[in-house]
């Protein structure tokens, strides 16, 4: 009777048992589907990542061929100065294709404000040309459109800078003296503190250009002045 008793008491539980074995499958499962999520999302932000890391360089290289091309292009229009100052010199044609290129290049690349300052730049290096092929009324003038030309190549360096450097912009692209700066007086007659400013004659004298260009009439052969 006793036994009876005990047995009404603890029946085995069918539903407890059932439980117990979806418990058995369904943990399992779920750490073989969280891995599986990790490693999908994981894999994930890691294309994204290489894709992000790929763009980042292949915006980096169109600027720098930009930058590199367009300083190509101030020296060359530098030389164009020196051979028309001299009549016994053949003018060299501008290759223009490295520039062109590069432009095409960064056109389909980069952001819309590196475009802008990019084409801002080859404004000005179209009107230069311009300038001098038709003549240069003073060699002054050379020294503004130069100047106008790497106002614009400061602003495309900021650009990148800001949209794929994320770096702080900068204030000048190097450490040239200014204009006025009494370093360009040497060589002329009286000091440095007392000397006269270089007269419009000194300024007009195109055939004592020698072959480094304005950079050795400024006294600094081979430097674009």
């Amino acid at each position: 009777m006793a036994a009876e008793i005990c047995d009404e008491e603890d029946p085995p539980s069918e539903a407890s048992g059932m439980a117990q074995s979806w418990t058995q499958i369904i943990t399992p499962l779920i750490a073989v589907l969280g891995t599986l999520l990790g490693v999908l999302v994981g894999d994930r932000m890691n294309r994204r990542s290489q894709r992000h890391h790929w763009s980042r360089q292949v915006q980096q290289e169109a600027c720098d061929q930009v930058f590199r091309e367009s300083s190509r292009l101030m020296i060359d229009l530098v030389g164009l100065i020196g051979a028309k100052s001299k009549p016994t010199t053949k003018s060299k044609e501008l290759d223009w294709n490295p520039w062109s290129n590069a432009l095409g290049s960064l056109n389909t690349s980069v952001h819309q404000e590196i475009v802008d300052a990019a084409h801002a730049v080859d404004t000005e290096i179209w009107r230069a040309h311009r300038q001098i092929d038709v003549g240069l009324p003073a060699l002054e003038m050379w020294f503004s459109l130069r100047d106008q030309i790497d106002l614009k190549r400061l602003d495309f360096v900021n650009a990148v800078r800001k949209h794929v450097t994320g770096q702080e912009p900068l204030k000048r692209l190097g450490g040239r003296p200014a204009r006025e700066d009494p370093i360009w007086r040497l060589g002329e007659t009286g000091s440095i503190e007392e000397g006269p400013a270089e007269s419009s004659e000194s300024r007009n004298r195109f055939e004592q250009s020698q072959p480094g260009g304005l950079g050795a009439v400024q006294g600094i052969p081979g430097r674009v002045e």
